[in-house]
Order: structure tokens, then C-alpha cells, then sequence
């Protein structure tokens, strides 16, 4: 089978929010089948320093149904680099998702013989800006 784009995201939270609601967002973008969560590990500050701990030791019963597909995709350099990048009243998730809509369009692009000549991410701001100026000029 092939396999979708896989993406390394950060999501960062105020230090005081609940692990359960860091569990909720995931759920939500994994909910679908659409992404896949390859791996997920919270970095959580104790006595003044971010402590790496992966999903699977996690204790809260939320993370319990978050479903992986693990593969090793992310290093301790990467974590370090990440901790190192927060603030003492923050703590983050770091999550390895894999696109599986991406795949299935892939292989109906293979299908057709075509390519992807251009892959471009547009910057959340520059995308709400477009929709913002189309409902007004529409509103």
C-alpha cells in the first residue's frame, strides 16, 4: 500500500490545559481516517525543564483510544530542538501524521499517468484573508 504525505506538526498549549483536552484535538484530526497519527509524545515542563513522554506512557485515560501506526520518524534531536523552542507556561504535542487522503488521490493520479507539478502550502493567515475578502465582496 502506498502511503500518504507524512508530516510532523507541533501543537502548543498554555502549561495549565488539561492533557484530556491536548487528547480532544487529536481525536478531532484523526476522527475521520483521513490522518493517521503515526506517533505522538507530549513534552511537559518538570522542575523547570521539558520532559519527552510518548503516547504509550502517557497515564490519562483520554489518550487510551488514540490509535498509532507507529514508525520512527522522530529523533531526540527533534525533540530537544522543540523544547527548547517553548516557553516555561507552555506545553506541546508532538505529533507524525501521515495524509491517507493524499495516498488514495495519488493513486488515481498514477492511474491517469499525471504528476503533482506543484505543491505549495499557503500560510493559514494569507488563506483566511482570500475567504474573508471573497465573503465580503459575496456578502
Amino acid at each position: 500500500m502506498s502511503r500518504g504525505p507524512v508530516e510532523v506538526m507541533v501543537l502548543t498549549f498554555p502549561s495549565d490545559t488539561a492533557t484530556a483536552r491536548v487528547a480532544d484535538v487529536v481525536r478531532a484530526m484523526t476522527a475521520t481516517d483521513a490522518v493517521a497519527l503515526i506517533d505522538l509524545v507530549l513534552l511537559v515542563a518538570e522542575d523547570g525543564e521539558a520532559v519527552a513522554v510518548d503516547l504509550e506512557k502517557v497515564e490519562d485515560p483520554a489518550f487510551a483510544d488514540l490509535d498509532l501506526e507507529p514508525a520512527t520518524v522522530l529523533s531526540v534531536e527533534d525533540l530537544e530542538g522543540v523544547a527548547e523552542s517553548l516557553s516555561a507556561d507552555q506545553l506541546a504535542a508532538v505529533l507524525v501524521v501521515e495524509h491517507r487522503w493524499a495516498a488514495l488521490a495519488a493513486k488515481e493520479l498514477e492511474c491517469a499517468r499525471g504528476t503533482v507539478a506543484l505543491h505549495l502550502r499557503v500560510p493559514p493567515e494569507d488563506a483566511e484573508a482570500a475567504f474573508r475578502a471573497t465573503d465580503e465582496r459575496e456578502g
